[in-house]
């Protein structure tokens, strides 16, 4: 699955697509890199049970989160009625784009379950990319071994594919 810094680098993707001729808003570029990462807040519950990749890949990163965490999101910061379904639309589909990014590095998948539940509730499968566009990213199995377990080669090369794919779109998509 993509890296945070992936993840992060498509939510200020998403973030020059969505306020094209807006003036540049910090706080708002921050809420699209905070929802583009939060699907991985599973990682962090994990680590109540000393196994911190136990949740990874859960129904948090599914269709039926993604509409739930818009509706929390649009209820919480929409001030005005008439943008609401702007706002749902838009969370929802930041925090989507998350579960897209790691179906499309799951042909890379190494650890049970397989894949992404892309449609839960709708289904329960989990779905796996035919081919690679990202590598996973390896990382230890317990809360001791977790953070020393990212600094590896393998992640060094995931995170030089995302860089090179993600600053290229930024790039192109400011010259637009």
């Amino acid at each position: 699955m993509p890296s945070p810094i992936g993840h992060s680098l498509s939510g200020i993707l998403l973030y020059q697509i969505f306020n094209k001729n807006v003036r540049y808003d910090t706080r708002r570029l921050f809420l699209y890199i905070f929802f583009s990462n939060l699907p991985d807040i599973d990682l962090a519950l994990g680590f109540f049970v000393n196994n911190p990749n136990l949740y990874h890949q859960s129904i948090v990163h599914s269709l039926g989160a993604a509409v739930f965490v818009g509706l929390i999101a649009s209820i919480l910061i929409t001030k005005r009625k008439e943008l609401f379904l702007n706002s749902f639309l838009l969370f929802s589909g930041i925090y989507y784009s998350h579960v897209v990014l790691d179906y499309l590095a799951s042909a890379s998948d190494t650890s049970y379950p397989y894949g992404v539940a892309l449609l839960w509730p709708l289904s329960n499968e989990h779905y796996v990319f035919p081919f690679m566009i990202f590598l996973d990213i390896w990382r230890g199995k317990s809360n001791e071994t977790f953070f020393l377990g990212l600094f590896n080669y393998h992640n060094l090369q995931a995170i030089m594919i995302e860089l090179v794919l993600f600053l290229t779109l930024i790039i192109i998509e400011d010259f637009d």
